[in-house]
């Protein structure tokens, strides 16, 4: 059974009650707006989930892949251009919402099944922590064959889990064609 509650809850409030004020036998003195809870150890453990997820698509890892993930029903798609949304609406699915629901699913199988050499290059990777909550952000490059098939900016929000592991819970990226 699945239990689920909003931030709002009385059961979320009672969770923080049981959050020890004290670590380690000191006071944690809070944080100011603005500032962030961030060690060393979890930002090179955040690096570590970028360069796995970036390995197994070299590799064609899909279970690397999907053990950098919190849960294979993540958000995992890119981010459709109304212009796009609006084609799609008028000629399959009046429904169609800009999302990708089997963008994971789908990407697992192309990478299972590509002969060839694939790459997703990253450059200027930015990551913020702040406790359990983490995000990721960079540009892109996709590249077949060692050539840029789209680019553009990525974005990841990543979380540690219950046994202390950053999980990615969110994958959403921008899409570029180079010109021809």
């Amino acid at each position: 059974m699945r239990i689920s509650f909003s931030l709002f809850s009385p059961i979320f409030f009672a969770a923080l009650l049981l959050i020890p004020a004290t670590h380690a036998g000191a006071q944690t003195p809070p944080i100011p707006v603005g500032q962030h809870s961030s060690t060393p150890e979890d930002i090179k453990a955040i690096n570590q989930v970028v360069e796995n997820f970036r390995l197994a698509i070299v590799n064609k890892d899909v279970k690397l892949l999907t053990s950098q993930l919190l849960n294979s029903t993540i958000l995992f798609s890119s981010a459709v251009p109304p212009q796009q949304i609006r084609n799609i609406r008028e000629k399959f699915d009046v429904h169609f919402d800009g999302i990708f629901t089997d963008g994971l699913s789908d990407f697992g199988k192309f990478l299972a099944s590509e002969k060839g050499n694939v790459e997703e290059l990253f450059h200027d990777v930015k990551i913020v922590q702040d406790g359990n909550m983490a995000w990721v952000n960079f540009d892109y490059e996709f590249q077949m064959e060692h050539k840029t098939q789209n680019y553009g900016i990525e974005s990841w929000q990543l979380i540690k889990d219950v046994n202390d592991q950053w999980k990615i819970i969110s994958v959403v990226w921008s899409v570029h064609l180079p010109a021809k």
